[in-house]
């Protein structure tokens, strides 16, 4: 199958079409063993309401459905498909339209598409507002998807599956991972516009002197996650679900402002996330950059002090409390000549993960889906 390339011309059409979670809560830790500051949480009517959405969607039917903001501007399920057909997936329109498509349409994958593609028209308009050059856009994109595709993709299907793709499985392995993983390839392409990797030696020296712990250390983890997700779709809450949802964060201050002690009781109680409920809340012990943590939990976690608790944060699934339990340095890392690239690469990833936090905030990504 002919692979579809993103173009000049296609990113200019981008720019024309399209002109929160909002930035995780500030942490406001506790003091050790004391419950989480919590006097200004806000009102579960404070937050905005998302536009009820059908209970199933039919993709001929639903186009126009709104699914979030940028900057104020509306985008629906059908500017989604079109950027999916025209650089990703080129028959996605046309299966959404056929049952599988359908199950597809209505299944947990298409609210992280649409997460993920609202990231990226932020980082589109801020590429746009800073009058970025993106001149090898294309080929920069489609270098980063071979890598990605050969480097994690593949490696992850052999250990899945338990033997090496074969050559004839290629072409199809490689439209699925167009389709899971293009949207985050296209994030980090950006990103590597956005944020280039330009710092002096002293820059991440002074990085390496504010964040040594970071490398060799870990911390232990626990969370109260309540889910702003239906189970069955993984779309956003509403009604009646999204409210109670709300009152159930506020339900859980109210106990952790009593006895913060009883903090695993409480996870095994009242937390979403079924798996660390059974331990009391705890994730593990976590690296800063933790795989499949979310990276608003990874960054109150180091931000806060052992034994203390944080003020709600945001991520895709919901809203959490996180506990740090205990922070460990397992190895010291120096900044020898031999591992200042290793620092390099810590630190280029701290900017990035900066900078896609404040255009989240900075373009007012407004998700609904």
């Amino acid at each position: 199958m002919k692979t579809t390339r993103l173009t000049i011309a296609g990113i200019l059409g981008l720019f024309l079409s399209f002109v929160r979670p909002a930035l995780p809560a500030q942490t406001r830790p506790s003091k050790a063993g004391e419950p989480p500051a919590t006097k200004n949480k806000p009102a579960p009517q404070e937050e905005s309401e998302v536009p009820l959405l059908p209970s199933v969607l039919d993709f001929e039917k639903h186009r126009n459905l709104p699914i979030f903001r940028v900057d104020g501007r509306t985008i629906t399920l059908g500017n989604l498909a079109r950027h999916l057909r025209t650089h990703l997936d080129p028959e996605v329109e046309e299966r959404w339209t056929r049952p599988e498509g359908r199950r597809e349409l209505n299944s947990p994958d298409l609210p992280r598409r649409a997460y993920e593609f609202a990231d990226l028209l932020a980082l589109l308009a801020e590429a746009k507002r800073q009058r970025l050059p993106l001149a090898d856009y294309g080929k920069r994109l489609e270098a980063r998807m071979e890598e990605d595709f050969r480097t994690r993709y593949l490696p992850a299907y052999a250990k899945k599956t338990g033997h090496p793709p074969t050559k004839a499985s290629i072409p199809d392995l490689r439209r699925r991972h167009r389709r899971s993983r293009g949207l985050q390839v296209e994030i980090q392409t950006l990103l590597s516009y956005l944020v280039p990797d330009r710092y002096t030696t002293s820059e991440v020296k002074r990085f390496y002197y504010r964040h040594g712990d970071w490398f060799g250390g870990k911390v232990r983890v626990a969370h109260i996650l309540v889910s702003f997700r239906d189970p069955a779709n993984g779309r956003l809450k509403q009604g009646a679900s999204l409210f109670e949802a709300r009152q159930k964060v506020v339900r859980i201050l109210d106990k952790l402002e009593k006895d913060a002690s009883n903090f695993g009781d409480l996870a095994k109680k009242y937390s979403d996330d079924k798996i660390s409920a059974q331990r009391g809340g705890v994730l593990g012990w976590l690296d800063r950059f933790e795989p499949y943590v979310p990276a608003s939990v990874l960054r109150t976690a180091w931000a806060l002090k052992d034994g203390q608790v944080s003020s709600p944060i945001e991520s895709f699934y919901g809203k959490h409390l996180v506990l740090r339990i205990k922070f460990i340095q397992n190895h010291f890392i120096l900044p020898s000549p031999k591992q200042m690239p290793l620092i390099r690469k810590i630190y280029h990833r701290f900017q990035k993960e900066e900078f896609l936090f404040g255009v989240r905030k900075r373009h007012k990504i407004e998700r609904f889906l």
